[in-house]
């Protein structure tokens, strides 16, 4: 209970803040304007308010936010907006409120709610206005409106998580928004030369490796529901493009995506000495962001000539195992590297043991998919090269022409015929599925291998021996057609003059 002459009985208090620094400190605020103090718990209060300048009497006061550095530390907001005054008032003090600073900027519109101090970095500010947030780098010198996901709404309420170091946002009428991992902020007001560099590596925060159950309720929500976008799944990866490395002198923008056409970084993640994974990420100038998803490069896959699926919309590698990675960013010639920490998801007790086997598996099976398909890669290639030949004799009426089409066309035949050994009927309709197509077996075997990160079990490995044994199957068939009969196609087609045409060695499947 507030109990002192200096407390006034009709005012209602709006805010209390406890200091986290000096026991007994305590700062209470109230809609009339009075800003009190105390230094022993209580039992004095001194009223502050007359101390403030240039603010209008009796003036809201929406919140107090004592330092988390120091005791004598506070800032202050008012809100005279109810009286038709729009302006901010923003205020610091580091004497227990016997002097203040106004930190408004010309950078700062309208009237204001809260102020939020970084918990780690003390000039680091976050400011809650009635159109937006802004933020300081500074302790208050200078002001910058966040434009990246936050709307122009009414911000209420800030926090930054303690454990995560993510932004928690709340606003009036537009929901509440996190801005993931703010300590690129930090690490930016603490080292200015980072704006200057023509390319900057934020530390990578350590990202645990989970899975994710399908949620209850409605799974596809078009627009029926309104809902905002997780963060991505992964290592959250930050870093900086000067003005150096980029003819771009835009904003930059958070998130994977993006136009196409704009500037691009190469990020590779190294296991050791080897790359196991490669991606694109954005390389504004300023700030850009990505996220690497915890998996290698997926595996070659067989891509019709009409196939526009976007990369990022390809299947995905096998996961990474838990441990220690190097990021590599480039931009042009410039080159960025930090380590990143993958921890193992805490649910699960899955030995290291069984899942480099379950690795391992997945590895196997994926490179028995590459070899598949560059073997029917190279038979499209012949088929098409025997196209190019038959088009060029096909106003030929000389019994030598005629062999070579007739040649060319029962050639295409079989290697059409060998290729659907691999995928199976096509151009039909209907189900086309061929359960002993390599690609079905192969598809089969990886698709159970990677629903788990336990060790493979027997059915596993027994489709996965399926899936090779079919391939070993096939295997000499296509080095037969390809070395030999499409060989001898060749030959004729040379003989007859037509020499733009491809050899090709001898598929071997690797490990075997």
């Amino acid at each position: 209970t507030i109990d002192n002459s200096t407390a006034e009985n009709h005012t209602t208090i709006l805010t209390i803040a406890p200091s986290t620094v000096e026991r007994g400190v305590i700062w209470v605020a109230t809609d009339d304007g009075n800003v009190q103090v105390t230094r022993n718990g209580g039992e004095n209060w001194t009223n502050v308010a007359s101390r403030i300048r240039g603010v209008p009497a009796n003036t809201w006061v929406p919140h107090i936010e004592p330092s988390k550095f120091d005791a004598g530390t506070a800032f202050v907001v008012f809100d005279n907006h109810r009286r038709g005054d729009n302006r901010p008032y923003l205020f610091k003090t580091t004497d227990y409120g016997q002097s203040w600073q106004s930190l408004v900027t010309p950078d700062v519109e309208y009237f204001l709610h809260v102020i939020e101090q970084d918990p780690v970095n003390a000039s680091v500010l976050y400011l809650g206005s009635e159109f937006g947030m802004y933020v300081s780098l500074d302790g208050g010198r200078r002001w910058a409106l966040w434009h990246h996901g936050v709307p122009r709404a009414p911000v209420r309420a800030l926090v930054v998580h303690s454990r995560d170091h993510d932004l928690v946002i709340g606003t009036h009428g537009r929901s509440a928004y996190i801005i993931d991992d703010v300590r690129p902020l930090r690490a930016l007001a603490n080292e200015s030369s980072i704006a200057i560099k023509p390319l900057h590596l934020f530390a990578v925060p350590p990202t645990i490796q989970y899975r994710v159950a399908q949620v209850a309720g409605i799974r596809f929500t078009a627009d029926g529901m309104f809902h905002g976008k997780n963060r991505a799944y992964g290592a959250l990866l930050t870093y900086h493009v000067g003005q150096a490395a980029t003819p771009d002198t835009g904003e930059a923008a958070g998130g994977e995506a993006g136009d196409r056409d704009e500037p691009k970084a190469t990020i590779e993640i190294l296991e050791g000495d080897s790359v196991i994974r490669s991606f694109e990420g954005p390389a504004k100038h300023g700030i850009n962001r990505t996220a690497w998803n915890l998996r290698g490069d997926g595996f070659k896959r067989l891509r019709d000539d009409d196939d526009d699926t976007p990369e990022e919309f390809l299947p995905p590698g096998p996961d990474a195992l838990p441990g220690t990675y190097t990021v590599r960013v480039k931009v042009g010639e410039h080159v960025a590297t930090q380590q990143v920490e993958v921890m193992a998801d805490p649910r699960f007790t899955v030995t290291m043991a069984d899942r480099r086997s379950k690795r391992d598996a997945l590895m196997r099976a994926g490179g028995r998919q590459e070899v598949g398909v560059d073997a029917v890669e190279r038979m499209r290639k012949a088929a098409e090269a025997i196209d190019v030949v038959l088009k060029r004799v096909t106003d030929d009426k000389s019994e030598d022409a005629r062999s070579l089409r007739a040649a060319g066309d029962s050639l295409k035949k079989r290697l059409k015929a060998i290729e659907q050994d691999f995928t199976g009927p096509r151009d039909i309709q209907g189900f086309t599925s061929d359960p002993n197509a390599f690609f079905s077996r192969i598809g089969l075997a990886y698709g159970q291998l990677s629903s788990s990160w336990e060790a493979p079990t027997e059915a596993q490995r027994i489709m996965l021996a399926q899936a090779e044994a079919r391939l070993a199957e096939l295997l000499p068939v296509v080095n037969d057609v390809l070395t030999g009969d499409v060989m001898r196609f060749r030959q004729q087609a040379i003989a007859h003059g037509v020499e733009l045409f491809p050899t090709f060695e001898p598929l071997v499947i690797a490990n075997q």
